[in-house]
Formats: C-alpha cells, structure tokens, sequence
C-alpha cells in the first residue's frame, strides 16, 4: 500500500506572535508524513523572521515557507 502524500499550505499575514503556538499545534502532521507549507503573505512585522527561525528547529523538518 502506498504511503499518504498529504500537502496543506497555510498562508500567514502578520502573524508572528501566533507562529510558535501554530506550529507547535502542527506537529502532529509529522507523525502521518504530511508536509506543511507557511507561506508569508507580504506580512508587515516579522513573520517572516519567525518561520526562519522556526523552520530551524529540530523536529520542524517536515515545515518549509515560502
């Protein structure tokens, strides 16, 4: 049998102060080998320095933005 492929994309617009709670929420998705996609939205704080540092975090692997 083959393995589910599953893709969600969240799209993100100034959202750095609930990043770290999200992802955190999205670590079950890792466990059924689903990819999560955060894409930042021309967001006007820092949400795009959160996901870079999130995205470094062990564990976070299966997270890529764009």
């Amino acid at each position: 049998m083959k393995a589910l492929k599953l893709s969600i994309v969240i799209p993100c617009y100034n959202e750095a102060g609930n990043l770290p709670l999200l992802i955190d929420k999205l670590q079950y998705f890792k466990k059924i080998h689903a990819e999560v996609i955060l894409v930042d939205n021309g967001s006007k704080d820092n949400t795009q320095e959160v996901l870079q540092q999130e995205l470094g975090k062990k564990g976070n692997e299966f997270l890529t933005s764009v």
